[in-house]
């Protein structure tokens, strides 16, 4: 690459900068008249400002639902986590739960055995604890069927110790009277009815969030597979177009100066034009040298033509003396030539 090739690359940078430089300033003034545009009432671009608002407005819709958008997805997913760690919490108060009432069940076995509990308010453990005596006394009955029938059925009562232990809690929770005695068991039934009245405002808050998750799951679907992405090209496209506008009606009250400008004119505006003319100068001085440039190259093109077509020239005029010279050469033959028919001629008349 020469030096005017790189120079002239070098201005066309500069001046696609200043182009770009030119519609930055003509959208500041389009801009600070379209903000002010009641106070200013200017005489001119009236359908040019009526397009700003009217993309403004477009822009500021678009923006609003977008954010809608983003604001629901987001809700989703604060909600989905939410439900989510509540069930975490749901399973270990429903594990609390569960062994406290195991407990609970194991302490009313206990004083039904010791027979520390009115048995008309246990009935039901009681019977157990009776029947559970009854069968360990078979255990050493001389009759074999008798012990190997207990032993059975004492290990089946075993297997399922912990579920019947937590149908006694039950019981006592179902209960408004106090059944067991000693503080450690009203304690434990008092935590136990705390975690209890927590799982069941867990369980109702998993519900309400279920529901609102289960309803609104294809919504939510749409949005982030295509809704969200439709607005945001839309709003993408609405923000260049209202750009585009700004640098329409700034360029267009550059233009009409001379209408609307006068002593009044704010600072700020003034300060636009004088810099928007700034600009123009220095664009103005770039084409001009980019146009000299280029009429030097061209001009130089012309000359390396010029002086191609000279040395075409010089070949073919020592083209053309060789060929004088065989043309000379020739015409001596023939003249050679001609001189021996005329004798050969005048011979034969002779004789």
């Amino acid at each position: 690459m020469d030096f005017r090739e790189e120079l002239r690359e070098n201005l066309e940078g500069r001046i696609e900068k200043q182009i770009e430089n030119l519609r930055k300033a003509f959208h500041s003034l389009g801009f600070q008249a379209y903000l002010n545009h009641k106070s200013l009432n200017l005489p001119v671009g009236q359908k040019l400002l009526t397009s700003s608002l009217e993309a403004d407005k477009e822009y500021k819709r678009l923006n609003k639902e977008l954010k809608a958008a983003k604001e629901f997805v987001a809700l989703y997913e604060s909600r989905n986590n939410r439900c989510e760690d509540l069930k975490s919490m749901q399973n270990a108060l429903n594990s609390v739960i569960r062994d406290e009432r195991i407990k609970l069940g194991a302490i009313a076995y206990e004083q039904c055995s010791a027979k520390r509990v009115d048995d008309r308010l246990l009935d039901r453990v009681f019977k157990d604890v009776q029947e559970d005596n009854r069968l360990n006394q078979k255990i050493d009955s001389p009759n074999l069927w008798n012990r190997i029938s207990s032993k059975s059925k004492i290990a089946r009562v075993k297997r399922n110790e912990s579920q019947r232990y937590i149908e006694y809690a039950l019981l006592i929770e179902a209960s408004e009277r106090d059944i067991l005695v000693g503080d450690g068991a009203k304690e434990l039934l008092s935590a136990l009815r705390v975690n209890v009245k927590k799982a069941e405002e867990v369980q109702k808050e998993i519900a309400q969030l279920s529901e609102f998750l289960t309803e609104t799951k294809d919504k939510r679907r749409s949005y982030e597979k295509s809704e969200i992405k439709r607005l945001n090209d839309s709003l993408e496209s609405s923000s260049t177009r209202f750009y585009e506008e700004l640098v329409n009606y700034g360029n267009y009250l550059f233009e009409k100066g001379q209408i609307w400008i006068d002593d009044k004119t704010p600072t700020k505006y003034l300060d636009i034009l004088d810099e928007i003319l700034k600009i123009q100068n220095e664009y103005s001085q770039l084409i001009e040298d980019k146009n000299k440039i280029e009429k030097e190259a061209q001009a130089n093109d012309y000359m390396a033509l010029i002086e191609s077509e000279k040395a075409k020239i010089l070949i073919l005029e020592r083209e053309k003396e060789k060929i004088d010279q065989q043309i000379a050469l020739i015409e001596d033959e023939i003249k050679r030539l001609s001189s021996l028919v005329m004798r050969l001629k005048n011979n034969g008349e002779d004789r």
